[in-house]
């Protein structure tokens, strides 16, 4: 195999990720090594020679079949196929299967599954979110149920449109083609966009794994659980509406973090 441009850049970028100080017992692939002339040989569109890769057991061969290939095998066993059991909480606070569907716990192990740059899924984990007797979990629970309603007469129409616009399109389909619109209008190469986009993916998946660790962290009610319940709360500033609804369908999935905001941060 000769490795076009795009997949030489794609896998010595990942390969390179793999060799992060401090990273390589966390990736779950052992034996691995790659020399620095073989990686500098995949940044230039040329073939590696993996003159030191022996373990073929732990680390699929990249030769003679295509990069992509290869880093699909490699990445097989990074935890994204496998079903973790999921029980809701009981109390108030605790994410629970939300209206109409009620379907059950989506994504549950993505948080633990293998990432690309970073060491686990926990590493950027965030701060608890406020809890539900304080008064700024008051005040962020009457400005959802004011403005977020699906019925609100309180919601600017650009609101709505910007709600619009991310309830259909997943954060992958808004930043690729700005990336290439960037790239196109700085004049970058092919194999400099192969690069950059790489990255980019590789940014936002890691942001995803991150972000559903600390969903199921923290496990977080959903605003349609915790509005249609204000009197379980124990906090006097939230009163309870047992028919609101929201703009849109709820995603089977605790609230805190924002998904969409978390891979767009990235």
């Amino acid at each position: 195999l000769f490795f076009c441009q795009l997949e030489a850049v794609e896998t010595a970028i990942y390969l390179m990720e793999l060799r992060v100080p401090g990273r390589s017992s966390r990736t779950g692939f052992k034996n691995f090594d790659c020399p620095d002339d073989d990686i500098q040989r995949m940044l230039r569109g040329e073939k590696p020679r993996f003159e030191t890769l022996k373990d073929t057991e732990h680390f699929p061969v990249l030769v003679d079949q295509p990069a992509d290939a290869g880093l699909l095998a490699l990445r097989s066993t990074d935890g994204g196929t496998t079903v973790v059991p999921y029980t809701p909480g009981t109390s108030p606070g605790d994410w629970q299967p939300t209206p109409p569907g009620s379907a059950p716990a989506a994504f549950v192990g993505w948080g633990q599954v293998t990432p690309f740059g970073m060491h686990d899924g926990a590493q950027f984990r965030l701060s608890p979110p406020p809890p539900i007797h304080s008064s700024l979990f008051a005040r962020d629970y009457n400005e959802v149920k004011e403005v977020g309603a699906v019925n609100s007469t309180m919601r600017p129409q650009d609101r709505t449109d910007v709600a619009r616009y991310y309830a259909a399109v997943a954060a992958v389909l808004v930043w690729n083609p700005a990336a290439r619109q960037v790239g196109v209008a700085q004049g970058k190469t092919l194999s400099e966009n192969a690069r950059i986009l790489a990255l980019l993916g590789m940014g936002m998946a890691d942001a995803a794994i991150a972000g559903w660790d600390t969903k199921y962290h923290y496990n977080l009610w959903r605003p349609v659980t915790a509005i249609q319940n204000g009197d379980l709360d124990g906090n006097a500033g939230t009163d309870p509406d047992e028919d609101w609804l929201p703009l849109f369908n709820t995603p089977a999935h605790p609230s805190y973090a924002s998904g969409p905001a978390t891979r767009s941060g990235a």
